[in-house]
């Protein structure tokens, strides 16, 4: 459920760079035309083997090339040490909540240029969540299309295709993009989230998959 909710994030963020590039613009005048397809790559974390599923969490079936390393190519994000482990409250059904998140905003975070343009990938500070979309564009308004993405919260495009698209065919089908060119345009991002902002949200078992440490639980036993 909180990837759900990070999923959500990463959408409100684009669909603000998406109104921003049109600005007061209507769709006819303005370069964003439609969103016909919003992809988010899973976020790819296992569990240890004991985790209970199988040795694998619900966040994701992994993307070879996108991942962390640090041992383990293909995997985004597993960070630098294990999460301490959240203590059951007795006669409840939920596992308790765990204690604050470490976090050191000071690590430096490594790059690697193979991966993508910017070398980022998921590690100790931040997590990164790639974004595959495809969208028609006014094929003038491209680039500022992806300088409204650039403006939105620490989102960088990776990756272009376009194609030109049929305004004509798009109208028959209720979809009026205006009398100028327009192409059908496929963008691969990356959008980065600072673990200082989103770990202490975390459920246990997803900061355990990362790597992230928590400060011990002390809600167990004060009550009284």
């Amino acid at each position: 459920m909180f990837e759900w909710q990070w999923d959500y994030w990463i959408t409100e963020d684009l669909l603000h760079a998406f109104a921003a590039a049109n600005g007061d613009e209507t769709v006819l005048q303005g370069p964003m035309k439609r969103l016909v397809s919003l992809n988010i790559l899973p976020l790819d974390a296992e569990l240890p083997e004991d985790g209970g599923n199988s040795g694998r969490s619900g966040f994701g079936g992994g993307t070879p090339g996108m991942g962390a390393g640090g041992g383990n190519p293909g995997r985004r994000g597993r960070g630098g040490g294990n999460a301490a482990a959240a203590p059951a409250e007795a006669g409840a059904g939920a596992p308790v909540r765990p204690g604050k998140a470490k976090v050191d905003p000071g690590v430096a975070a490594k790059v690697d240029k193979s991966m993508s343009i910017t070398g980022r990938m998921s590690n100790d500070v931040y997590d990164v969540r790639i974004v595959e979309c495809e969208l028609v564009i006014a094929t003038r308004g491209v680039p500022k299309v992806i300088d409204a993405i650039a403006q939105q919260n620490f989102m960088t495009v990776l990756d272009v295709g376009l194609k030109p698209a049929n305004a004509f065919t798009a109208a028959r089908g209720g979809f009026i993009y205006g009398i100028e060119p327009v192409s059908r345009v496929n963008i691969r991002l990356e959008s980065v989230w600072l673990r200082e902002w989103t770990a202490d949200t975390m459920p246990a078992d997803l900061r355990e998959a990362l790597g992230i440490q928590s400060e011990p639980n002390n809600a167990v036993g004060q009550a009284g």
